[in-house]
């Protein structure tokens, strides 16, 4: 995949390029990251110069399918990290973030976030005598490498998450005309409220940037006496960036069943990120009406074997796997399962599924090492 690498200072003039970015970048190549023929064509390095150079890159992003981006740039100038994923929202973005000390986890999670990145390069040291020590992070508050100086290491887990998160299939969403509105489930709508208050205090506790999950709910089982003229089968997923705790009728976006290739929704709001992998879970399991996802795991429940990010089809798979293990049943086809790295989903055929289910706190940061943390060593 074509790929640009982007690191060192940028200025008026002709910048800085970085001696860790370089290594870093010769380790990466060393593990393979930029093909077997490397070096290519495919491959484009920027490494420090003007900033002029730096916005050509930005426009030049929709090039690209893995972008790094280590730059380095005086809060003078405007910022443009954020600017790569609106030009190409389909590209796999790593960011990094130098923090002496300003930064707590959230803060760096919070920045992710707003920046779409897919991982980000948490660079700390002791002091100017030190050696840079880095934590992987992903949005979800996972973390693949915890203070490492060893830049081999760090670019063999860096360059093994990129692979796993390249390989994953997305699908995308169209816009299929007006919106339709969700039937009224005002039973449903108070449990998830009542369920993202819990979420809420959970989640919230040790991370004030992340949102409660979603939910949905289907029409085609249990609702015969609705029914929209000419329309297919519908699941109501939650709408994006909603808060759980004050949902409604009016949070649900209608998307059509079998859209499994292409999410094809209804009205000027998309739904959650998740839907793809949970209408293929609506497909494989017709007991199921109702699903709730929230960033919580739940005590006792089978774990998903893999960390997927948001939006994955394979954790439709995944979740197959982990309730044909261990079923958790209240007797109304309820099943429980932890997705690995993420959270949590609950799918039941009634609202009982949602009684008493038994959510903890995720660990933040949630450890999934390929190298645990060393010692930094000052003065090496």
């Amino acid at each position: 995949m074509k790929t640009l690498y982007v690191a060192g200072t940028f200025d008026d003039g002709f910048g800085r390029p970085s001696r860790y970015a370089s290594q870093l970048y010769a380790a990466l190549a060393q593990c393979g990251a930029f093909g077997a023929d490397w070096p290519n064509e495919e491959t484009v390095v920027s490494n420090g110069g003007n900033y002029s150079d730096l916005a050509n890159l930005v426009d030049r992003a929709p090039e690209f399918q893995i972008i790094y981006w280590f730059a380095d740039m005086s809060n003078d100038y405007p910022k443009l990290l954020s600017q790569i994923k609106k030009s190409n929202p389909h590209a796999l973005l790593i960011s990094s973030k130098n923090n002496r000390g300003d930064y707590a986890p959230l803060h760096l999670m919070a920045r992710a976030l707003q920046s779409r990145s897919n991982l980000l390069l948490e660079f700390t040291r002791e002091d100017s005598r030190s050696k840079w020590a880095a934590t992987l992070w992903d949005p979800l508050g996972n973390i693949y490498t915890d203070h490492v100086t060893d830049i081999t290491a760090v670019a063999q887990a860096l360059a093994q998450r990129v692979e796993q998160l390249s390989a994953v299939q997305r699908i995308g969403s169209r816009q299929m005309g007006a919106a339709i509105a969700a039937p009224d489930q005002s039973d449903f709508f108070a449990a998830v409220r009542q369920q993202a208050e819990r979420f809420h205090s959970l989640v919230h506790a040790v991370n004030q940037g992340r949102l409660l999950g979603n939910v949905s709910f289907r029409c085609e089982h249990g609702f015969p006496s609705f029914r929209v003229a000419g329309a297919k089968p519908l699941i109501f997923v939650s709408r994006r960036n909603l808060d759980k705790r004050e949902i409604d009728a009016a949070g649900f976006v209608a998307v059509e069943a079998d859209s499994l290739d292409e999410v094809r929704y209804y009205g000027d709001h998309k739904p959650s990120v998740d839907t793809p992998m949970q209408l293929r879970l609506y497909r494989d399991l017709p007991e199921v009406n109702f699903m709730l996802h929230g960033h919580t795991y739940i005590e006792g429940a089978p774990f998903t074997a893999s960390v997927l990010p948001c939006g994955a089809v394979e954790e439709s798979c995944e979740v197959h796997k982990a309730i044909s293990s261990v079923v958790l049943s209240t007797g109304d086809g309820r099943y429980l399962v932890n997705l690995r790295g993420h959270g949590s989903l609950v799918m039941g055929n009634g609202l009982s599924a949602f009684d008493a289910v038994p959510y903890v706190a995720r660990e933040f940061p949630e450890h999934q090492l390929a190298v645990k943390k060393e010692t930094v060593a000052v003065g090496a």
